[in-house]
């Protein structure tokens, strides 16, 4: 969940990590792959480990993550939402808690089954962190996905990472459909897309139309032929739909 309590728990109406790990098993058995949603940029305030650093200056976890009266709330957090305090990146134990160690959040839930995951608003972790972490992440299991949720141009980001959420693509297939960018146009796009990034990295990406945080196709496209269309498109040009 976005306001975790404490990434190497199951929350409990979902179950335990011995859940969790069946849960991959009968999954690998189906031919499945399990991808985890990663999201690294901040914790649930109710943390244990904030409310001690939030109480205590001289907490072990005082550094974990940016407090003081220069924050609204008495803490930095994530895009305003006091209930989300930011994780000091920068911080190397926060780093080794999340991916460096081999008994940090990524790597074992990695051995527990996982077979990549999913970064949460990977742009704003930037270049060296996302290198790191998928580096980490295939010294645990070397067919490991990362996959970033990135909204802008993917070619410098797939040096980091293996794949990213393809909003580009998305624009591109949004575009032609719509009549707001030629198919001649479109195709050059595309070209341009795929020698900039590498086909590989395309190939292991996700092409999104739709999420929780963008309308649905169903709005974005009222006409049903459009909306085929879209999806034909979704399915057939380089990526995972």
């Amino acid at each position: 969940k976005y306001d975790a309590l404490d990434f190497q728990q199951i929350s409990p109406e979902f179950g335990d990590r011995a859940d969790f790990r069946r849960l991959a098993a009968e999954a690998h058995e189906r031919g499945l792959k399990v991808v985890l949603d990663g999201v690294f940029n901040h914790m649930g305030r109710n943390a244990p480990i904030f409310q001690d650093a939030f109480g205590d200056p001289a907490s072990a976890w005082r550094d974990w993550f940016a407090i003081g009266p220069q924050y609204e709330g008495g803490a930095r957090v994530w895009t305003g939402f006091q209930n989300l305090p930011e994780l000091n990146l920068d911080n190397p134990a926060v780093r080794a808690y999340l991916y460096e160690a081999s008994d940090s959040v990524l790597r074992s839930y990695l051995r527990d089954g996982a077979d990549g995951w999913r970064l949460d608003t990977a742009y704003e972790l930037g270049y060296t962190f996302l290198s790191d972490l998928t580096r980490a992440a295939h010294a645990e299991k070397a067919d490991a996905l990362i996959v970033g949720e990135v909204v802008n141009y993917p070619d410098q980001w797939l040096h980091a990472i293996d794949a990213v959420m393809s909003f580009s693509l998305r624009h591109i297939v949004r575009g032609v459909v719509l009549g707001e960018i030629a198919p001649a146009v479109a195709g050059r796009m595309l070209d341009r897309l795929v020698n900039d990034s590498g086909i590989e990295p395309l190939l292991k990406s996700w092409i999104v139309i739709d999420n929780h945080d963008i309308p649905r196709i169903a709005t974005q496209f009222p006409e049903t032929t459009k909306r085929r269309l879209v999806q034909v498109l979704q399915f057939t040009l380089p990526g995972a739909p």
